[in-house]
């Protein structure tokens, strides 16, 4: 009986041995990096769009409260000139209980770091507010 390893399906590969001076090993090499390099770059692209798409589908409920864009026009405050280290906290403290308010308590408990963060990136891309140095 043949062992598996000289068995001609189940066998090693036959060795290839490129020769890296060969213009077509050198430009397979180069096309491979800039199909490595654009990958990379799309996905961080398509990553900062849905960021952006996140926050702001999860900021679309706010606005039965906070007004438009979070812009309200009535007692509750609006969250829209908040900077975006200043909306962190403020629903990471609601969520804890350290800070008191009627209904953000319990919408704090229902969002988690990264939905507050998108939400965040959200209103300080959309109103120019600049994170406050620290």
């Amino acid at each position: 009986m043949r062992a598996i390893s000289n068995h001609p399906i189940f066998g090693a590969p036959p060795r290839v041995d490129l020769d890296p001076t060969d213009q077509g090993v050198r430009w397979m090499y180069l096309q491979s990096v800039i199909m490595l390099v654009a990958s990379l770059w799309s996905s961080s692209v398509a990553g900062t769009d849905s960021g952006m798409a996140r926050g702001q589908a999860l900021v679309n409920a706010c606005a039965a409260c906070h007004g438009p864009e979070g812009r309200s026009q009535g007692a509750i405050p609006s969250i829209d000139n908040l900077s975006a280290e200043d909306f962190i906290a403020a629903l990471q403290a609601f969520r804890a209980d350290t800070r008191k308010g009627t209904v953000m308590n319990r919408i704090g408990k229902g969002v988690d770091d990264a939905e507050i963060a998108a939400m965040a990136a959200y209103f300080a891309g959309q109103h120019g507010v600049a994170p406050r140095p620290h």
